[in-house]
């Protein structure tokens, strides 16, 4: 399973995301790019922003809870990996590994599924099955400069 997960770690897909934005705090759509996204080449993505951290490793139900490496992408500071295995309604976390050798199991903090406490697992969702049903609403909602 290790050696065919090996082909496709490294992923010719880009996420557009602003960096200098996200890094500015001028980006307000970083939840369409770091998470768990529907890969165009089959499977998911998994992108995180892990700054200071040398390792990070994904573990989930789709590779039977062993560590698989995430990568780079952009600058140190982001990392990710391709999954072409993985399926909506898994279950997944980081590893995010010390200098040690010791690590901290996380959950996907742009992750659009949870797990009820005390677990701890986010969930991948395919967010093209969802629709949202609030564009009454949406229509009438004001911009609230007038309130404090």
């Amino acid at each position: 399973m290790q050696v065919f997960f090996q082909k496709f770690q490294k992923r010719k897909e880009r996420s557009n995301l602003d960096i200098y934005g996200f890094y500015t705090g001028k980006v307000f759509d970083a939840h369409k790019h770091l998470g768990a996204h529907k890969s165009t080449e089959g499977g998911y993505t998994f992108r995180v922003y892990a700054p200071h951290t040398h390792r990070i490793t994904l573990v989930g139900e789709f590779n039977d809870w062993q560590d698989w490496e995430m990568y780079h992408s952009y600058n140190e500071h982001f990392w990710e990996v391709n999954v072409p295995q993985a399926k909506a309604g898994q279950r997944y976390l980081y590893r995010i590994w010390h200098n040690d050798g010791n690590y901290t199991e996380h959950c996907d903090p742009y992750g659009y599924g949870m797990d009820v406490r005390p677990a701890f697992c986010s969930i991948i969702r395919d967010l093209s099955e969802y629709k949202f049903h609030d564009s009454t609403w949406m229509h009438q909602r004001t911009d609230c400069k007038d309130k404090p």
